[in-house]
């Protein structure tokens, strides 16, 4: 499908400045049985060991053999199991993918979004468009394995990249529509807002300077953490992972921060999502991408 200037005019112009202000109230994900006012370090260091304990396997999935429907979660990783992992994809996992899918890591953000790196993804930029890779296949697999099926319909990209002297991206990223709601079986992540860091650094000062358990995926089917300390010392930035997430996981949730070399969370993104929405005729309001509340935490 093709879509007209107009259009595009209309639906990323009037609809995205509209559906901004009407849909801005996020969905905050409070996490149970947290004791009283931990801090957020201490809460993210006791789930990562709690996580980590009796399963150390840094493998995301194995291979049986075959085709796509003979992948199977690793059940001894640290991953399996966690609130939300079922929103990582089996795209970008390389290693397995190499001739059968396209390579390009991708979690869901909603029932009906999902995440992905913005740049090398064409040329489409900051615009609702027929993207290049709209119609691709994109597999999740549910908890039992269980391999569930869905194409993009339509993608907003947004590629303002700067990776110059240590910078890391201000807004990279690309969402993709898809043609029908993801079951309840897929989970889509928890995000962090803007908030996330500030609490995280003022947590982490003085007693956080070696080692940090925020965890990664990776197209050689690997999960450690982005250290290189911490968790399995792979090399997580290698041509090929960008968009991957970079995650907690915070008393069983998986709490994604960013993509590798990519964006993370911010208002612009949930207007993208809804104006994505709105394209397809569906009600902003059902597709909000849910975000950590940090003011449970000291």
């Amino acid at each position: 499908m093709k879509f007209t200037a107009s259009k595009i005019t209309t639906v990323c112009l009037a609809v995205a400045l509209l559906v901004q202000g009407a849909f801005s109230a996020p969905l905050l994900l409070v996490i149970p049985g947290l004791p009283p006012s931990p801090t957020l370090a201490s809460a993210l260091w006791q789930s990562f060991q709690t996580a980590t304990n009796g399963h150390t396997a840094a493998t995301e999935f194995l291979n049986l053999g075959g085709d796509v429907t003979n992948i199977v979660w690793n059940t001894n990783s640290c991953l399996y199991g966690q609130s939300g992992f079922t929103a990582f994809s089996m795209e970008g996992n390389g290693y397995f993918f190499t001739n059968a899918g396209w390579g390009t890591p991708v979690t869901a953000l909603t029932k009906r979004h999902v995440y992905a790196r913005g740049h090398d993804m064409g040329q489409t930029n900051n615009v609702l468009d027929n993207h290049p890779y709209t119609s691709a296949a994109i597999h999740f697999l549910t908890a039992d394995n269980q391999v569930v099926l869905r194409h993009a319909l339509a993608a907003f990209n947004r590629h303002n990249y700067f990776l110059i002297a240590g910078q890391t991206a201000v807004q990279d990223y690309t969402l993709f529509l898809l043609d029908a709601d993801l079951p309840d079986s897929i989970q889509p992540v928890t995000m962090v807002d803007t908030n996330f860091a500030a609490k995280l650094a003022k947590n982490t000062a003085g007693w956080w300077p070696n080692f940090n358990p925020e965890l990664a995926t990776c197209q050689h089917n690997q999960i450690g953490t982005l250290d290189g300390v911490s968790f399995n010392p792979h090399p997580f930035y290698v041509g090929g992972d960008s968009g991957s997430p970079n995650f907690y996981i915070l008393n069983g949730a998986v709490v994604m921060v960013d993509g590798r070399t990519t964006s993370g969370w911010s208002p612009q993104m949930q207007a993208d999502a809804d104006a994505l929405s709105v394209w397809g005729g569906l009600n902003p309001a059902s597709y909000q991408i849910k975000l950590l509340d940090v003011s449970q935490f000291q």
